[in-house]
């Protein structure tokens, strides 16, 4: 899946998303795709951030999350997000969404980052998370958001509706400008992470990544939160971005960190990995796990 943000098919940045089926061995082009997914009007971002990682309704296909952060539907860059229940084939519009998740708070773009590849309540339905960075509007003072789904979605939601908001710890943060689900310690609950990659620690913007673990549900400020992993480089920006996966095959999900490193500090980017196994309630430096 592949979101083009500035796609200008049905306006300028009103974006699309093409969707191709494997086994991928040629080159190919958007005209190739089995199915394409358009935005709804200019400067929409739709295609921003995807994902297909997670069935939400339980049905045995992964369905498709589509953001589109810029939206100002509620207000200035409020930000939506829309859910497609898969298998998908065709051409259609981002109005064909099984459901629609309307950001509610000025400025926070909702739709920043998304995640479904996990089951924070063990209910046996993937859950959607959804990152909103604080992308800023003259109303707004830039404090990022993370909002947490369960159950499967149909209509249209105002995220004042979500099952738990957490609220980030310092204005322009980043808070929610990358989020991931995985169950590190397989206890058969997915964790839930959330980084604020513009987080000021020691000298500045090193960043900060936050793990909750279940029961994750209602307002959560995240300066509340227990275990968390911290940049240490200035300028680094760790958490820019995140991935999971069992990256040395032991049956635990681990977790990479990105960092994206500044040019007008000369700082460079990194990845730190953090293996999974048992959590641990600490506040430690990113890719220092006690063993």
């Amino acid at each position: 899946m592949v979101g083009a943000y500035g796609d200008e098919t049905r306006g300028f940045q009103a974006g699309a998303v093409h969707l191709f089926y494997g086994p991928i061995t040629r080159d190919l082009t958007t005209a190739d795709a089995d199915a394409a997914i358009y935005g709804e009007y200019s400067y929409q971002w739709f295609g921003w951030a995807v994902d297909s990682s997670g069935d939400l309704n339980g049905d045995g296909y992964d369905d498709v999350v589509v953001t589109a952060e810029n939206d100002a539907n509620n207000g200035c860059q409020t930000g939506k997000v829309f859910v497609f229940y898969g298998p998908l084939s065709g051409v259609s519009i981002a109005t064909s969404a099984s459901a629609q998740l309307i950001g509610n708070v000025l400025g926070d773009g909702a739709g920043a980052s998304v995640s479904t590849g996990g089951d924070v309540n063990a209910d046996g339905y993937d859950d959607l998370l959804i990152g909103a960075g604080g992308i800023g509007c003259t109303a707004y003072e830039g404090i990022g958001h993370a909002y947490l789904m369960y159950e499967p979605l149909f209509g249209v939601y105002d995220l004042s509706q979500a099952d738990a908001v957490m609220e980030g710890a310092q204005i322009e943060d980043g808070t929610g400008e990358s989020v991931a689900l995985g169950d590190f310690d397989q206890d058969g609950h997915a964790e839930v992470v959330v980084a604020a990659p513009s987080y000021i620690l020691r000298d500045g913007e090193e960043g900060q990544v936050y793990i909750l673990r279940h029961p994750v549900e209602g307002l959560i400020p995240l300066h509340e939160v227990e275990t968390f992993l911290r940049g240490d480089l200035s300028g680094g920006f760790a958490g820019s971005g995140l991935a999971v996966g069992n990256v040395n095959g032991d049956g635990y999900t681990d977790l990479v960190v990105g960092a994206s490193g500044s040019r007008n500090t000369s700082t460079p980017g990194r990845l730190y990995l953090e293996l999974g196994g048992p959590l641990r309630t600490s506040a430690r430096d990113a890719g220092k796990t006690p063993r």
